[in-house]
């Protein structure tokens, strides 16, 4: 134990680093849920063009 006499005890801050921790989480989650909904609508954004171009097509052809 002597060799840890030279070392004060260190200070815990009252600010928790943690103590935000559900409020980055909750960020997190609705940013991913962001971005999920983008690329779904992008999707299907494409989609709909496809399928208007398709159809286009079907009916110059016939």
């Amino acid at each position: 134990m002597l060799a840890f006499k030279h070392y004060p005890l260190l200070k815990v801050k009252k600010e928790n680093a943690f103590s935000d921790l559900p409020k980055n989480i909750y960020t997190s989650i609705r940013n991913l849920n962001n971005s999920g909904s983008q690329a779904n609508n992008q999707f299907h954004e494409q989609e709909s063009q496809a399928y208007e171009q398709g159809f286009q097509v079907n009916k110059q052809e016939s």
